[in-house]
């Protein structure tokens, strides 16, 4: 028995080939609020706030812009010329990614100033947004601004694109009001399009048949096979959550799914004589038959009634492992985090077998030991 052969089960990785969709969200559309002077914040009003941004599930980086101005008559003529998410929307169209959209976007003047700090804590948040207190607070300064009168940040450190964050607002001007307006705007990766799914049913389609289950099986069934694989993948997991796989997790997950489908192939009909018919019998043995010791070219194994699977070759190397037999073919695990290999009897008695792995020519003959 050949120690590693291709397994069919490693075409799924086409998976890792899609492209990452990235969609721009409008967390906060565009908003103002008048932030008081210094001193008019002591006798009533505010001279700081704080912004909540709530970022959802899969957001990879995100973009805030604000303009300063001192009337209100240019506030507004600012948010009505603000448009974060028009652009970005914009880039995405022409690029198909935002990673470097900052080179690109525009910001409308400001004129006046104030002063933006980025919180990645509540506590910091409160601590900043408090009227009087004698604690400190930590920001980012990456992401903050002082004495400006207008910017636009990219915030893309994985551990800045989760849950809560927070923006805080300061004016420090002693006796003049500043208006503020601010965007805020998420990339998430999008889920799975049209043209990723058929790439990958296509790249399924055509390993499978290039393997050999055309010889056995219809292509009705091997399309229905190949469906299943990639609706059971795609309706459970993101494009981020198979970026985030492992190698092995990946493929126990192919593997898994791959046993919860294989019910979809079914063997082409034959119009086979009855002599043939009792041939196609000994080619394609019960699970019961294979119990046993086996003797191959270069290793004895064994197939044990409990699905366990004990290989020792010729070289004293050993293996212990996993077997099951479906729809005729034998199927073998050699370890914890391999996939189960399948392989083709081409011809079956109680006491000789010979098989190979598909996807390889070569032929073992294994003799019944006991």
């Amino acid at each position: 028995m050949k120690t590693i052969v291709p397994s069919t089960l490693f075409f799924f990785l086409i998976v890792s080939v899609y492209s990452q969709t990235e969609v721009a969200r409008q967390i906060i559309e565009p908003r103002s609020f008048t932030l008081n002077s210094s001193l008019g914040s002591a006798t009533g009003g505010n001279a700081k706030t704080v912004i909540e941004v709530d970022l959802p599930d899969y957001t990879i980086r995100w973009f805030y812009t604000f303009t300063a101005h001192r009337t209100e008559a240019q506030r507004n003529k600012a948010k009505a010329n603000i448009n974060l998410f028009a652009q970005l929307t914009r880039i995405l169209d022409v690029t198909g990614t935002t990673a470097a959209a900052t080179k690109v976007l525009i910001t409308p003047s400001g004129s006046d100033y104030c002063d933006l700090y980025f919180f990645d804590t509540e506590e910091d948040a409160d601590i900043f947004d408090a009227p009087l207190t004698l604690k400190s607070f930590t920001y980012e300064s990456k992401y903050s601004q002082e004495n400006l009168m207008q910017g636009t940040i990219m915030v893309s450190e994985k551990e800045r694109c989760v849950g809560t964050q927070y923006l805080g607002f300061a004016n420090g001007s002693l006796n003049s009001s500043v208006n503020v307006t601010v965007e805020v705007v998420a990339i998430v990766l999008n889920e799975w399009t049209k043209e990723d799914r058929q790439q990958m049913y296509d790249g399924i389609y055509s390993l499978l048949t290039e393997n050999g289950l055309s010889e056995d099986f219809s292509d009705k069934s091997i399309r229905s096979f190949a469906t299943c694989l990639l609706s059971e993948f795609c309706n459970t997991y993101s494009p981020l959550e198979r970026d985030k796989m492992a190698d092995f997790e990946l493929q126990n997950t192919i593997t898994k799914i791959g046993h919860e489908c294989i019910g979809e192939l079914e063997e082409k009909k034959s119009t086979q004589s009855k002599e043939s018919e009792t041939y196609r019998e000994q080619i394609n043995p019960s699970r019961k038959a294979l119990v046993g010791t086996w003797k191959d070219d270069n290793s004895v194994f064994k197939l044990k009634e409990d699905g366990i699977f004990y290989i020792r070759w010729d070289n004293q190397k050993q293996a212990l492992g996993n077997w099951s037999f479906v729809n005729g073919r034998l199927y073998i695990k050699m370890g914890e985090g391999q996939n189960y290999i399948p392989h083709k009897i081409t011809s079956f008695s109680i006491d000789e077998m010979k098989y190979h792995a598909l996807g390889d020519e070569k032929i073992y003959t294994a003799k019944r030991i006991k």
